[in-house]
């Protein structure tokens, strides 16, 4: 924008002309593709210090995917990245009122069934 208005205001001027100028540019696809991104990007990743020996699963990162189509009773579905040795994924059919007892049973009884858990 600042270039443009610099090469605009040398040879016209007007009462709204900046207001023209900063709207051409933001609707200008040609000049929101030219534009320098100043913008920071995204937040670098944290590396997490895994031991391979410790198994699968010790270090996941888990989110819930809520508001699907209701397919039996379940309306959403837990997934559990294993960040650790096997980067292997878990999809848990549940519902978007699990608490974090329920996150916890279904984390145990999925991944480690040898705890006795029940469902």
């Amino acid at each position: 924008m600042t270039n443009t208005w610099a090469l605009v205001s040398n040879k016209y001027e007007g009462p709204q002309l900046r207001q023209y100028i900063e709207e051409y540019v933001r609707g200008c696809p040609k000049c929101q593709m030219n534009k320098v991104q100043r913008a920071k990007g995204r937040v670098p990743t944290q590396y997490l210090d895994t031991h391979p020996e410790e198994g699968p699963f010790q270090y996941v990162s888990m989110d819930l995917i809520m508001d699907l189509p209701v397919s039996g009773k379940y309306d959403a579905i837990l997934t559990v990245v294993d960040q650790g040795c096997s980067k292997a994924t878990k999809f848990i059919p549940c519902t978007k009122t699990i608490t974090g007892e329920g996150v916890a049973t279904l984390y145990l009884h999925h991944l480690f069934p040898w705890f006795g858990i029940p469902r």
